[in-house]
């Protein structure tokens, strides 16, 4: 899921039909980021007949704020305490009596990734209902939030009057966010209308507090962290000195001078492991393609079809392929760093490297999402807050080394340099980086730049579960095979046919002549040879069709000319 996406799904095993829709993480509905604006126009429009808050049981203090404006917005709420396991090898000890009592909710101890609590938590979300809480502000703001709620016909009258009072925008309620959630027959967006009459009230107690040296903002926030850490005292005991492991573990991965060394060296060490282990499988799916190709030239069948299946399917998709195990090891890694909770700290780490160029720490985020495909790195830049930081972040996500163009990197460094392939791919993705990075410094001299600032919540640091890696990784592999089984194929049989006719000579083919051509443009940054420059059209449909291109186009249509040596 994108950060800024809500995504919809039906829900199994209940006695009812259940639509569910998970919105984006956020810590409170002002709208002053993409993921709280989507998440406050999904509620405000659909006023679902139950919210499920996932919070922390590690952190309450900081995920109960937005439990206390659930409450506000006047929608069902049940409390998913999540991560529970965590907050108890901590040593924490969360009581859930407490908690709901003190909440007026049903508060579900769950842990996601082993399913536990799940079907409670369904049973208690399909009866739940609005807690009686009430949040007592200031006598005079709180008489204002009465008097702006009388103007209202709708139980979110008191969030919105709060809301109003803060100064946040209300005008967009009219016009919510498109959102990716939609299901057959669903009810239609029911936009909240405010009247002018309530805007010009607002506005009133706006100046009468201004005018008065009120703060309303500081007083709600205020008030509603006062609550927050109130409840969460109640809800839960945590010994002193919980949290010294990570901040030891911190104190050396976050270092401002070793910080990087070592991310880069988990990096490197991340490549040694991913050829380390995939080696044995590369070469057994090779053995595994000379053995078809063996059959397939002692087979009974015309030239062309011969041609077709050993120089057009297992020369093209089989190089592919067999690079399969590389990238799921990779993924495996990958994985481990992400839920370990040491990749998150990345953006930590250059967040002055990012300043520098005008851009918050987490401008890096999209980057390193774009390490698994660029597409959904530029689609995570939504979450900056200024047009002007979107664009440039999304000018250098290209750059970033992603599962397609790793592919073609490990082919190259296998290849090209066979003794130290690790250490080359490790290169090749540093300078990537670098290229990004450049990229941003050079947008942020021709665009003019706002300083912005940003709030990181490091989580803590987390033993990955075998399960979790292997669903990531799986995913991540099978949808490679997924785009090799579609454009990589139809691109790869492409080059066969044009590479195959007119009969004959590979170097007169269509393919050679088009390539040829194209060189003359290629030429320009040093690439002169045909094969590489004709390998390169087909690239622009997928990257990963480079690898099958190259080997088509040295192998040829009849086996003539090959040069190329896997």
């Amino acid at each position: 899921k994108q950060a800024t996406e809500a995504k919809a799904a039906q829900a199994k095993d209940t006695a009812i039909r259940v639509h569910l829709v998970d919105l984006p993480g956020a810590y409170g509905l002002a709208a002053s980021s993409a993921e709280e604006k989507v998440t406050r126009d999904e509620l405000l429009t659909r006023m679902p007949d139950a919210v499920i808050d996932v919070i922390d049981a590690g952190n309450l203090e900081r995920n109960l704020a937005m439990t206390i404006e659930l409450i506000e917005l006047g929608v069902p709420v049940v409390v998913a305490l999540n991560l529970l396991d965590e907050a108890k090898e901590k040593g924490m000890k969360p009581n859930i009596e407490a908690l709901s009592e003190a909440l007026d909710l049903p508060v579900v101890p769950t842990v996601a990734v082993r399913e536990e609590g799940v079907q409670e938590l369904m049973r208690h979300a399909i009866a739940a209902k609005r807690s009686k809480l009430k949040i007592e502000y200031p006598t005079e703001i709180e008489k204002a939030i009465e008097d702006l709620s009388s103007f209202l016909d709708t139980p979110a009258a008191r969030w919105i009057s709060v809301a109003a009072l803060i100064g946040d925008k209300l005008e967009d309620l009219d016009n919510p966010t498109e959102s990716s959630a939609q299901e057959e027959g669903e009810r239609a967006h029911k936009a909240i209308k405010v009247p002018s009459d309530f805007r010009k009230k607002a506005e009133y107690y706006r100046k009468k507090f201004a005018e008065s040296g009120v703060d309303c903002f500081l007083e709600i926030a205020d008030t509603r962290y006062r609550l927050a850490r109130k409840v969460a005292e109640l809800g839960q005991s945590a010994p002193a000195g919980v949290h010294k492991l990570t901040a030891a573990i911190d104190k050396v991965v976050l270092h401002p001078i070793f910080g990087i060394p070592i991310f880069l060296f988990c990096m490197l060490i991340l490549f040694r492991f991913t050829f380390a282990f995939s080696d044995p499988w590369v070469a057994w799916l090779n053995t595994i393609k000379e053995v078809f190709m063996g059959w397939t030239a002692s087979a009974q069948m015309p030239d062309m079809v011969r041609s077709f299946v050993m120089n057009g399917v297992l020369e093209g998709l089989g190089t592919v392929l067999a690079f399969t195990p590389v990238l799921f090891v990779l993924y495996v890694g990958m994985s481990v760093l992400e839920s370990s909770g040491f990749l998150a700290r990345s953006a930590f780490l250059v967040d002055r490297i990012m300043k520098a160029m005008h851009l918050p720490g987490k401008a890096f985020i999209p980057m390193l999402v774009g390490v698994g495909c660029n597409v959904p790195g530029i689609v995570a830049t939504r979450t900056l807050e200024s047009f002007n930081e979107r664009l440039r972040v999304a000018m250098a996500v290209p750059f970033a080394p992603c599962s397609a163009r790793m592919a073609v990197f490990a082919f190259f460094a296998t290849i090209f340099f066979p003794k130290n392939p690790s250490y080359a791919l490790f290169f090749i993705y540093t300078i990537s980086i670098i290229m990004g990075l450049f990229t941003i410094l050079l947008m942020s001299k021709i665009l003019h730049s706002d300083e912005t600032g940003s709030i990181m919540e490091l989580p803590p640091y987390r033993l990955p579960t075998m399960k979790v890696i292997w669903k990531q990784a799986w995913a991540r592999t099978l949808s490679f095979l997924e785009s090799a089984g579609g454009a990589i194929f139809i691109a790869v049989i492409f080059v066969w046919v044009i590479n195959s006719f007119p009969v004959g000579s590979v170097d007169g083919s269509y393919f050679a002549r088009l390539s040829r051509i194209f060189t003359h443009f290629t030429a320009t940054f040093g690439i002169t040879d045909w094969h590489l420059a004709g390998a390169l059209v087909p690239g622009f449909v997928a990257k990963e069709v480079v690898v099958g291109s190259l080997a088509v186009s040295y192998f040829g249509a009849g086996g003539e000319g090959a040069s190329l040596t896997l």
